[in-house]
């Protein structure tokens, strides 16, 4: 096979194929891949595809001849400070379960250069793994985040996110109060794209979406809200909220105007979402539930806020929730 040829490994098959070429090519960026792409001079089986082209193993991939593979270099990321292993919640022999911090991409992009992505090398796997990502939260989206161990591992979680059996719960700290302790959110979501960036937003031809939410406090004009995205749209839950009148505080993107708290000493200026829990179906039905711990930003909102529910009163409205939601 010349040098500029690859076939398509097991372990890739059904991964994007700029993301292929980028984990492969770590010098080149995201906007170059996409233009190699769209140009015509990267080609799968000979023929002209997408960047979103979904790779299948044992496909031909054929480069440029000024495309070269070289060796990543070790290098000191900003967040060198800690690696993953140190933030492990969960592990078994098929997925790792991490406390993602706040302000750390999960995948990287043109302007991002830390990413969880591009740290999985400090999960210290074995030398037969190849960890890789399963789903997303947003940069400033704190707490649990799922990580296959290989690719079969990845292909196991992707059909139990398919049919239903994983489950993702999230606290929220919203202005204003719903006009229900309960709730069931149905507006259809679609990308739209303004002078400035890229923007979610409600529309009756978009893609369906679904999210559930709990009232679990409500002090001055602000609300705790348990929510689950039952689909997974990008940014689902922030513009959810935003459309019935509660958006999430920090959240400069879906604010509604009018709605502002500049107090940035605790935490205001620092979106208010966070990953608090994800449940999975085992493999003999049994349930697997990881949490992660409240972040501190958050905490200190709480503190200022007000809040006050004890952990058996979140317990007992936790469980009812779920309940809830695998019946929804």
């Amino acid at each position: 096979m010349s040098s500029n040829r690859y076939i398509i490994e097991d372990i890739f098959h059904g991964k994007r194929l700029d993301w292929w070429l980028k984990k492969k090519f770590f010098n080149l960026n995201f906007h170059y891949i996409e233009k190699l792409i769209r140009t015509g001079q990267v080609r799968v089986n000979g023929g002209r595809v997408k960047p979103s082209h979904k790779l299948t193993d044992g496909e031909e991939v054929r480069l440029p001849p000024f495309i070269r593979y070289e060796v990543k270099p070790k290098i000191n990321n900003r967040n060198s400070s800690f690696s993953l292993s140190e933030r492990v919640l969960y592990c078994d022999k098929n997925l790792i379960v991490i406390d993602k911090p706040y302000g750390l991409a999960v995948q990287g992009g043109s302007k991002i250069t830390d990413s969880v992505d591009s740290m999985l090398d400090s999960l210290n796997l074995g030398p037969d793994e190849d960890a890789r990502l399963v789903h997303r939260i947003d940069k400033n989206t704190s707490g649990v985040l799922m990580i296959a161990r290989n690719f079969r591992a990845s292909k196991m979680i992707q059909e139990k996110f398919f049919s239903s059996k994983i489950k993702k719960l999230y606290w929220a700290v919203v202005f204003g109060r719903p006009k229900s302790d309960y709730g069931v959110i149905d507006l259809p979501l679609k990308k739209k794209f303004t002078n400035k960036y890229e923007k979610v937003m409600v529309d009756a031809n978009g893609d369906e979406a679904f999210s559930i939410y709990k009232v679990i406090e409500t002090r001055e004009n602000f609300s705790w809200l348990l929510l689950s995205p039952v689909t997974g749209r990008t940014h689902q839950l922030r513009v959810h909220c935003a459309e019935i009148g509660c958006p999430i505080v920090g959240d400069k993107k879906y604010s509604i105007p009018g709605l502002k708290n500049n107090n940035s000493n605790y935490g205001f200026n620092m979106t208010q979402l966070f990953s608090r829990k994800v449940i999975l179906e085992g493999k003999y039905d049994e349930k697997i539930l990881v949490e992660a711990p409240l972040p501190s930003h958050m905490r200190s909102i709480f503190n200022y806020i007000g809040f006050k529910k004890n952990c058996n009163e979140l317990y007992e409205i936790e469980k009812k929730f779920e309940k809830k939601i695998y019946n929804s």
